[in-house]
């Protein structure tokens, strides 16, 4: 009677948990796929009807009895039974944790539980939670996904006779529930190593129990471990407590630990990747989102398209909560190591002598990696990996390029080699100075680091002349801290960004010009692609050009006008010839008596003309005054050509520090932090296709519309978002287009309005942006 009792009081306390759940208004809006999972088919007969849903019902169960009930599921395998309530109570908690981003976790886990003979420490079991989590169906994971599921757990050697085993050891149905996919876990491990044994005894030839470097590497490579040498060399001096570089069984287990939890990494490349991610986890919520991994990425230099980011993203999700979290990010940097050492074996492989010997060779392997550098580059990181000995006859006289230059490189010396070029951002030596020198020359004295409105000079200095919002977004990339100044290493990142900017700018523009995709430009095809590069003289002469030029001999005459069109840019104050040129017509135009100078009041009428919105503040005039104290040294009230191109830098770099200082604010005001407005400028730039920096309401209307659908009232409503902020910009936005401000406050606006709570692709603002899908931006 007891035990009735105690049943009919859990029936009704199971019941009053659904009711609650049931009533619960997080939950209200699911009704039309409450106690419904979706079923991916197995085979055709399972495939739903043309035009049917890919939601169906879950199949009835019956109570657990022995033998027990056998209801289909997944092709015609046995699934578990459940009770009606526990089916109930199940789904319930299901579609909490998927609206909630609740995740189920073991209480004994937080300090680590011993679990079929085998301590389980909380990383191991969360990681195999989230695995569980990603591939479950209906509560469970099924039989057939066991081997996927051992991969992502971080098992390299998956051995299909140990699974069923152990399955038909653990339950006599094809699905596992939590607990029972851990002990999995564990007992296939345990059998695992039951065969490594008998397979150490095999390379084990002299009987001793031990076995050298060269043989622990061969077992690795067997059992589907390829660690690179590096890694292996310290795992083996960590193990050897003998220090002959010869491991016993114990060893060889403790190395393949020590691999899956280091994740093939080095300790101090590991402590490495761990700042990395806390850098870039700038809102410290613990997790990294899609345009946060493809800036740490990029931080680390490595040559990763936007596509193939996305594809790292969504595999290592292993509980596909659509963020990655620390364990999840180093994951993702072992995928990037494996798939470029896979590179770098099949290119050795396909050498006859297995090494690289030549620097054609290196050129060749460099560009299928991705890596776009120079000779002298390459040249220097093999001098500074000490690759081409130490001579200093030899390294006072480095080629530019590597057509003669021999040397013997394996796979370890170009995994080092690689890792030099990325610590040196792919620069060369002379490349390196001229970096330190405009670092130096625009930052404080008294300081280390940068401030973002010095950023935008050294930039025109060194030849890159970009846009003011243009700058700020790649500022915004290497910038980790958020603290608007730069050190000298952040600065170098910025400086290859820029350089990689340009040059797929112009890789883009020779195949949009090579209409028949020969590889090869004709002369006349070759000076409207450096014409839209804007690589011309004001009077229309583009470089010399060849009869036909390939990309990299199209990219080197692009590299070379730039190199030096950066030089004029120096001696004319930041100014390009273009730009030089129309501020002559305008001297020129108020140099009434041909003198070659212009007085005050003739300055101040072409102040007004070129400067209309800041002529008549009150603040502009003594600012002014100051200025032309400062420039017309000789005091003769009157400015000459070369002053008065001094003065237009000084205003021009005013202007900017004015605007750097008005977005500080305007972020501040309108409540968005630096990650929400940096990730709003991303928009903002991708949409601006003609590098105005100005965003008319259809271009507006038309990026909101990729993200979601509007109907005639929300573009109405749009509409009057767009004008608001225009009319309160007053002067700022004459032209009735949205500058990067303007957008601040009319997506301000949208997302107040609800719009970005629901919409994949649109930054998610307040306190509840952390739960929300930041990473689809």
């Amino acid at each position: 009677q007891q035990q009735q009792q105690q049943q009919q009081q859990g029936s009704a306390a199971g019941e009053r948990i659904c009711q609650g759940l049931d009533n619960d208004p997080m939950l209200a809006t699911q009704t039309e796929t409450v106690g419904q999972v979706y079923q991916p088919p197995r085979t055709s007969e399972s495939s739903p009807p043309s035009g049917s849903s890919s939601f169906v019902p879950l199949p009835p169960r019956t109570a657990r009895t022995e033998p027990p009930a056998r209801p289909q599921h997944r092709n015609g395998d046995v699934e578990r039974p459940r009770s009606a309530l526990q089916q109930r109570l199940r789904r319930a908690v299901l579609r909490r944790k998927a609206l909630a981003g609740f995740q189920i976790m073991n209480d004994a886990s937080a300090a680590g539980e011993e679990i079929e003979g085998r301590f389980v420490t909380t990383a191991e079991r969360e990681r195999w939670n989230g695995v569980f989590t990603r591939l479950l169906h209906d509560g469970e994971i099924h039989r057939d996904d066991l081997k996927e599921a051992l991969h992502l757990c971080g098992y390299g050697d998956v051995r299909d006779f140990i699974v069923q085993g152990v399955v038909s050891e653990l339950s006599k149905y094809n699905t596992l529930d939590r607990d029972e996919f851990v002990r999995f876990v564990c007992l296939y491990e345990a059998r695992l190593y039951e065969n490594y044994r008998s397979e150490f005894n095999e390379f084990d030839v002299d009987g001793t129990g031990i076995i050298d470097a060269k043989r622990l590497q061969q077992l690795l490579a067997k059992i589907g471990l390829a660690p690179r040498n590096s890694v292996l060399e310290e795992l083996v001096q960590e193990v050897d407590d003998t220090g002959l570089g010869r491991i016993g069984f114990k060893g060889f287990e403790r190395v393949q630990d020590l691999l899956r939890k280091q994740d093939g990494f080095t300790k101090s490349e590991l402590e490495g990747f761990q700042r990395v991610f806390r850098n870039f986890d700038r809102d410290n919520s613990g997790d990294m989102c899609t345009s946060e991994l493809a800036s740490a990425l990029a931080w680390l230099g490595f040559p990763i398209s936007t596509e193939k980011t996305r594809a790292l993203y969504q595999k290592d999700d292993t509980n596909c909560d659509g963020f990655l979290s620390e364990a999840e990010f180093i994951r993702c940097l072992r995928r990037v190591y494996e798939d470029e050492l896979r590179a770098i074996r099949r290119f050795l492989q396909s050498r006859t002598s297995g090494r690289i010997l030549l620097g054609q060779q290196l050129e060749a392997l460099l560009q299928n990696l991705g890596y776009a550098t120079s000779s002298g580059a390459i040249l220097d990181a093999l001098l500074e990996a000490g690759m081409l000995g130490s001579s200093s006859s030899f390294a006072g006289n480095l080629l530019s390029s590597l057509e003669d230059v021999r040397f013997d490189l394996g796979e370890d010396e170009v995994c080092q080699l690689l890792s030099t070029l990325r610590s040196r951002e792919g620069f060369a030596q002379a490349d390196m100075a001229a970096l330190k020198e405009a670092f130096n020359r625009f930052k404080p004295r008294d300081q280390e680091e940068m401030p973002t409105p010095a950023i935008g000079k050294a930039l025109r200095w060194l030849g890159h002349p970009f846009p003011f919002d243009v700058v700020q977004k790649l500022v915004a990339e290497v910038d980790v801290d958020g603290d608007h100044v730069l050190d000298f290493t952040m600065f170098m990142k910025l400086i290859r960004k820029c350089r990689d900017r340009d040059r797929k700018h112009a890789v883009a523009v020779f195949s949009r010009f090579d209409s028949q995709s020969r590889g090869m430009l004709e002369s006349t095809q070759q000076y409207m692609a450096f014409k839209s590069l804007g690589c011309v003289d004001v009077q229309g002469t583009a470089p010399s050009r060849e009869v036909a030029m390939d990309l990299q001999g199209f990219l080197d005459t692009v590299q070379q006008f730039r190199a030096s069109q950066a030089e004029l840019m120096r001696k004319n104050s930041g100014f390009s010839t273009s730009e030089l040129h129309h501020l002559r017509h305008s001297f020129r135009k108020f140099d009434k008596d041909g003198n070659g100078e212009i007085t005050r009041s003739e300055l101040a009428r072409l102040i007004e003309i070129l400067f209309p919105d800041q002529a008549h503040l009150a603040e502009f005039r003594p600012f002014l005054t100051k200025l032309l104290l400062d420039i017309d040294v000789d005091r003769s009230d009157s400015l000459d050509f070369n002053e008065f191109v001094a003065l237009m830098r000084k205003i021009y770099d005013q202007q900017d520090e004015q605007k750097f200082q008005e977005q500080i604010d305007t972020i501040r005001d309108l409540g968005f932090t630096y990650l929400e407005a940096n990730q709003f400028r991303d928009l903002f730039v991708a949409a601006d296709q003609d590098g105005s920096c100005k965003l008319s309401f259809s271009e507006v209307q038309n990026m909101i519309c990729r993200c979601r659908h509007l109907d005639n009232r929300e573009v109405e409503q749009l509409r009057f978002f767009f004008d608001s902020a225009i009319r309160k910009s007053s002067g700022r936005s004459a032209d009735g287009q949205a500058g990067f401000l303007d957008f601040l406050c009319i997506m301000r606006r949208v997302s107040d309005a609800g719009w970005s709570s629901s919409d994949k692709d649109l930054p998610t603002t307040g306190p509840q942006s952390q739960s929300l899908k930041r990473h689809s931006i």
